[in-house]
């Protein structure tokens, strides 16, 4: 009778765990040294030379920005040099060149190589605030003219955003971006006008970070931009895991990153998710970052090995219509199918199985008091589980619902950046212009969803509620065309930097969607 009960007891939390999934993963690892090894083993399936050198040139063929950002980290903490052979630095966008340079002069390439010395000239201006900050990272390790990163600074401080950071477009800074210009102007924050501007950086990193620790750009929390903040202040002279000011009602911003590790020592993009490699490549550069600051061996691109340089002051430098096929096809469900109907047959099935439990019990002169009581307990509690449930039919989550409209807004989704690509339609067309309803405290994201709905079109976000992040529209995955694609939108032809949960819009805009395959510098949008 005891091993009957145990069992019905068993079975009864196995299901409330199955409901609301609770991630029992084991303690972090406290030790710097000890957990980027961890992140290394998880990441290549080993520690040694080669066997990270092949993990590594895998990466590298296929096209990985991971394997820039592992070969920087990897070269700050070791006597070996890894990812020594030759690359093509002349290959991809401005920013990738770049962040190749630097990985081959961590690995020991001399930066007044010929592939290497006309770099940071070449392509400071051709990739937007990115290729700036890039190219400062070069000249810092004395790729480059100190000229050019004088005017480069000039540039950076232009570039600010009345709320004290950076972002790549629009009026809002971007935590990222923020983060990323810090680390490149913290070798001349001796000159007071980078000091009051990185000052100031910090304030605005601090006001943007979130209850639990950790940060989020453009919407969605990812360890990205925990790894970011956290290099941006070890680069600073911070310890993240001490200053109070970055420690918030649920941790620091290094307990936040640890929130995103994995079982395997790798890392995903958003928490629940499955590794991902540009996640784990830049929070294993956040632990070398402290690894760094904790022996005192400079910050994390402090590459060349030599004193920089610190300008006395820069503050004198001149300023610079139909849904297409990628829709996805709504299987028919009969009409006289609905949520509810469908919500009442779960719960007629639960409780068909609770009668045939009883009459077998019954039937094996098990059935007692406790065993009723235990049983419709656990019958009860899935009944009510399931009567919470929002379960709708495809016809009914993509049928118009009523709303009492404040106003409209009209919608474009496109993704001429791949157009013709991989059974992308050649117009580049995902859905042509379309007029949204909305009512009044709705956010771009609820216009989308709703004009998804409407027009049958897949959609696939992450993110807490007023901080949702575009994963895919239409089956066009972020990251599918490289580490720098994903959605992108704009409202009135200007990028509010916010996510698309957080912006509000007004009566008669205009919202584009639009796939980028390089943070939206490559999206042709005319801009007021």
């Amino acid at each position: 009778m005891l091993h009957k009960v145990k069992f019905i007891v068993t079975l009864f939390f196995a299901f409330l765990f199955a409901a609301f999934p609770i991630l029992a993963d084991a303690a972090v690892e406290t030790n710097i040294s000890n957990l980027a090894d961890t992140i290394i083993n998880g990441a290549m399936g080993g520690t040694d030379i080669a066997t990270v050198s092949e993990s590594i040139s895998l990466l590298r063929e296929s096209g990985s920005s991971a394997a820039d950002w592992y070969t920087i980290a990897l070269n700050q903490r070791s006597e070996q040099r890894f990812d020594t052979a030759a690359h093509d630095a002349d290959g991809g966008n401005a920013v990738s060149r770049q962040r190749t340079a630097l990985a081959m002069i961590s690995a020991g390439v001399s930066p007044d190589a010929p592939e290497l010395s006309s770099i940071a000239e070449s392509t400071y201006d051709k990739g937007g605030i990115m290729s700036l900050i890039f190219a400062l990272h070069l000249i810092n390790n004395n790729c480059g003219d100190e000229a050019l990163g004088k005017n480069i600074i000039g540039k950076l401080l232009d570039l600010r955003l009345e709320d004290g950071g950076w972002a790549v477009t629009g009026k809002f800074s971007d935590v990222d971006v923020t983060a990323m210009a810090i680390q490149a102007l913290a070798p001349h924050r001796g000159a007071p006008a980078v000091s009051a501007a990185i000052e100031s950086a910090v304030e605005l990193l601090i006001e943007k970070q979130l209850g639990n620790g950790g940060f989020a750009s453009f919407g969605a929390e990812s360890a990205e931009s925990a790894a970011q903040v956290i290099i941006a202040l070890a680069s600073i002279d911070i310890d993240c895991r001490e200053d109070a000011r970055f420690t918030a009602t649920g941790g620091n911003v290094f307990d936040a990153l640890m929130r995103f590790m994995l079982k395997d020592g790798t890392f995903s993009h958003v928490q629940g998710g499955e590794s991902n490699a540009n996640a784990t490549a830049q929070a294993f550069c956040a632990v070398v970052a402290l690894e760094k600051f904790e022996n005192g061996s400079g910050a994390l691109f402090f590459l060349a090995k030599k004193d920089t340089a610190e300008p006395d002051d820069v503050s004198g430098i001149a300023s610079t219509t139909e849904t297409s096929g990628l829709a996805s096809g709504v299987a028919s469900v009969a009409p006289d199918y609905n949520g509810t109907n469908i919500k009442w047959i779960i719960i007629g099935l639960i409780l068909l199985a609770f009668v045939a439990t009883l009459l077998s019990m019954a039937a094996k002169k098990r059935l007692t008091l406790k065993n009723i009581l235990l049983i419709s307990a656990l019958t009860l509690t899935l009944c009510g589980i399931t009567a919470l449930l929002n379960i709708r039919t495809p016809e009914e989550y993509y049928s118009n619902e009523s709303i009492a409209a404040d106003g409209s807004a009209t919608l474009t989704i496109r993704c001429d950046t791949i157009a013709g690509r991989d059974g992308v339609p050649s117009d580049g067309c995902v859905l042509g212009s379309v007029s949204v309803e909305f009512a009044e405290g709705e956010s771009v994201y609820d216009i989308l969803v709703r004009a998804a709905r409407e027009n049958s079109l897949h959609l696939e976000h992450s993110g807490p509620d007023g901080m949702e992040y575009i994963v895919a529209i239409g089956n066009l995955y972020e990251q599918q065309y490289g580490a720098l694609s994903g959605w992108v939108y704009y409202v009135n032809g200007l990028s509010p930097s916010v996510g698309c949960g957080e912006y509000i819009p007004q009566d008669g805009d205009v919202i584009e969607f639009h796939y980028t395959l390089d943070l939206g510098n490559d999206i042709n949008i005319s801009r007021e």
